[in-house]
């Protein structure tokens, strides 16, 4: 993930788009007590202007590709 996160900064830098980011996070208490699994979210962001572009709901804390 590092080199094509390397990749796709380098052509940003080229073209002279903005710099998108991509984060995951577990909601706090989302599972605390309920007997149920926390809720995890992925996120996509761009970083100048705080925009969100996307958001869902992952499977736990890894991303695992759906093909």
């Amino acid at each position: 993930m590092t080199c094509f996160g390397g990749w796709i900064n380098s052509q940003r830098k080229i073209t002279g788009n903005e710099h998108i980011a991509f984060d995951g996070k577990t909601v706090r208490g989302s599972g605390h007590h309920n007997h149920v699994e926390a809720l995890h979210l992925m996120n996509a962001m761009v970083i100048e202007s705080g925009l969100t572009l996307y958001q869902c709901e992952s499977q736990g804390k890894k991303m695992k590709s759906k093909h």
